[in-house]
């Protein structure tokens, strides 16, 4: 057992009043939805930022923040509540990020790997390869359906796929490396209007904390579609993701595991 000594150990206690005492003086609002968090058995929603010192502690505005998260579980599950709803809209930049999503929500250095330009805006819809095996990932398949936005809202009914002809082989855009399990596509033009609708301060750190909510998504059993595009918890290892051509646009992805030996 290790004993400190008496000063040391009275410099502490008093440290930790003090911050029990500002605590107190600060009430946290109770999150609209309690989610489990990674690892953790508690709301997700809550968190304190601590900063350079015990004593520079600061808060964000959990009653917003709760909100912001109240209105996305409720999209995400909207959009996996039956396979033809597993839909994304492609913004005018034609801009799509794929990789690492859990990675990515932990810095700048973890970018996402994939930048994939020149894909068709309008409507996609989203699904995954059949597999013989439920743990053995095949791939998941994005396909352009209809010119347009996407109202979340009110989605449509029903949307078939349209017959483009001709459409070009598919071809190898990029290899991206999966490290957290966590892998996905996101459109650009998306994410930065979620960004503008979390209206937090540091937009570095605001798209961290958006990549990381959607990739808790992947963790929660038939997730597969949010807002912006899809996560899924496929496992570590390399993926390569293809592309179909119909003109001058991208109109079809596929994301599959890579094997360099193959």
């Amino acid at each position: 057992m290790l004993f400190l000594p008496f000063s040391l150990t009275v410099t502490l206690i008093s440290c930790l009043h003090g911050v029990a005492e500002e605590l107190q003086e600060i009430p946290l609002a109770k999150p609209v939805v309690p989610t489990k968090c990674r690892n953790h058995e508690v709301p997700w929603h809550w968190y304190i930022s601590i900063k350079d010192s015990v004593s520079d502690v600061y808060y964000t505005d959990i009653d917003y923040v709760s909100q912001f998260a109240d209105s996305l579980d409720k999209m995400v599950a909207k959009l996996n509540s039956s396979p033809k709803n597993r839909l994304f809209e492609v913004g005018p930049s034609g801009t799509l990020l794929g990789g690492d999503i859990f990675m990515a929500s932990l810095g700048p250095e973890h970018e996402l790997e994939a930048v994939i330009h020149g894909v068709k805006p309008g409507i996609w819809g989203i699904k995954n390869l059949p597999q013989d095996d439920p743990f053995e990932y095949k791939g998941t398949l994005l396909r352009w359906l209809a010119d347009g936005h996407l109202d979340y809202n009110d989605l449509p009914t029903s949307l078939s796929l349209p017959q483009l002809s001709p459409l070009s082989q598919w071809k190898q855009l990029v290899i991206s490396s999966v490290d957290s399990g966590t892998q996905g596509i996101l459109d650009n033009d998306s994410l930065e209007v979620m960004l503008a609708e979390a209206q937090r301060e540091d937009p570095e750190t605001d798209m961290e904390y958006i990549l990381d909510m959607l990739a808790e998504y992947s963790y929660s059993e038939g997730n597969l579609a949010v807002k912006a595009g899809y996560v899924i918890a496929s496992g570590d290892g390399f993926y390569q993701i293809l592309g179909r051509s119909h003109g001058d646009s991208i109109v079809e992805l596929l994301t599959k595991p890579y094997h360099w030996d193959e």
